[in-house]
Parts: structure tokens; C-alpha cells; sequence
């Protein structure tokens, strides 16, 4: 059939693509630094979304499908053999951590600055802010300021 959306299909079945948006931002990150003909806030900037964007589809893959692998961040040798590139699962807490910090180094090296709904106070859907508090604790911090 064509045009169908199939559980097979990449409308449900994205970990091939957020994987191949984490290597591309790996990609960029490991050789940005050959170009000659960069300014240094370009520099800083793609460095930052690039930072964004690993972080992002780490949260999502974490989010679809629980703990995954965390790829290296420089790439595989084209003649790597298939066991060196098979990875574990990571746990939530290092995944969680991984994303945080990204999100974290994102912010801190470019002018990029992701725009937060002010009802959403920075928590991104797991009940965690980018603080590393979840909304009970912050929830509690702001009961007892009052």
C-alpha cells in the first residue's frame, strides 16, 4: 500500500534516525574545529546546537524505548568489527546525567537559548528540570520559601 503508516515505518519507529542525529552531531563536533573560515561565534553556536541536538535525541530515545546505548563520541573506523561496535544498555541515571549535561554545555558555549513556556518551568516531560530536581522537589523547595 502506498503511503501507509505501518509500525514499520520511521512515523513510529524513530531509533534509526535519532541514532543517525546523534552521529551527525558527533560528526560535527569532532572536525568543526578544521574549518578555517569560521567565525568564533558560528564556531560556538553550531558547537551549541550540535550539543542541543545529542542531548534531545538521547532524551527521546530514552523516553520511546527506555535505557540505550551510548555511542562513543568519535566515530567507528569504517573496518571496526561488528563486536566492538556492539554496545549495552546504559542505565537511566547515566543517560539522564548525559542529556543534562548536554543540555547544560549547550547553553553555556553558544547564544542559543532554548525558549521555555513559563508553565513548563525547564522541565522536559520526565517530571526532571534542567536542575536535576524533579518537579516534587521543586515543588517542595517553593512550599517552604513561602
Amino acid at each position: 500500500m502506498v503511503d501507509e503508516v505501518t509500525p514499520q515505518s520511521d512515523f513510529y519507529n524513530n531509533y534509526g534516525t535519532w541514532y543517525k542525529g546523534i552521529r551527525k552531531a558527533n560528526l560535527v563536533l569532532e572536525s568543526i574545529n578544521e574549518c578555517e573560515d569560521i567565525t568564533t561565534s558560528d564556531l560556538r553556536d553550531f558547537m551549541g546546537r550540535c550539543y542541543f541536538l545529542r542531548a534531545y535525541f538521547y532524551y527521546k530515545l530514552v523516553e520511546a524505548y527506555g535505557p540505550v546505548p551510548i555511542v562513543p563520541e568519535t566515530t567507528y573506523d569504517v573496518d571496526a568489527s561488528a563486536e566492538s561496535m556492539s554496545l549495552e544498555r546504559d542505565t537511566y541515571e547515566k543517560l539522564h546525567q548525559l542529556y543534562l549535561r548536554e543540555f547544560r554545555e549547550s547553553i553555556r558555549i553558544s547564544s542559543f537559548q532554548p525558549y521555555v513556556y513559563p508553565s513548563q518551568s525547564a522541565y522536559f516531560g520526565s517530571g526532571i528540570g534542567i536542575d536535576g530536581k524533579s518537579k516534587t522537589d521543586r515543588s517542595k523547595s517553593l512550599v517552604q520559601r513561602k
